[in-house]
Order: C-alpha cells, then sequence, then structure tokens
C-alpha cells in the first residue's frame, strides 16, 4: 500500500466487542472483511429463497390460502 492509505476494518469476535480499525496491509484487509462478505450473502441467499417460496406458494395456491405477509 501506499505510505499514508489505512484501510477500515471490523475487528471483535462476537456482536458486542466489534471495533473499527484500520490496516495499511492489505492481506489483513482482505482476510478480516472476506467473513463478512460471507455473512451477507449467506443472509441474502436465505431472504431470497424464502422470498421465491412465498412467491411460487402464492401462485399455486388458492386465493383464500394466499400469504398476504411474511416477517422475511
Amino acid at each position: 500500500m501506499p505510505p499514508g492509505i489505512r484501510l477500515p476494518t471490523l475487528t471483535g469476535k462476537t456482536i458486542n466487542s466489534l471495533q473499527l480499525s484500520s490496516t495499511n496491509n492489505l492481506g489483513r484487509f482482505v482476510g478480516r472483511n472476506v467473513p463478512w462478505l460471507g455473512w451477507v450473502m449467506t443472509f441474502t441467499t436465505i431472504y431470497d429463497i424464502q422470498r421465491n417460496i412465498k412467491d411460487t406458494f402464492n401462485r399455486v395456491a388458492v386465493p383464500k390460502d394466499r400469504i398476504k405477509w411474511t416477517y422475511f
């Protein structure tokens, strides 16, 4: 990294102990942020699957049995 450039990273083992720290090492930046990217991708995939299940069910169900609102 060029001198003076510091990249922000989240550090901590639990949600309560999260802290924002900076590093000038690209490997540390990638290593600390890839797990967060994985969690975001996991939750996005779960949300998409649940939404598609609801939409598919509503297409095939009779109108009185359709799901009007869900929490996901």
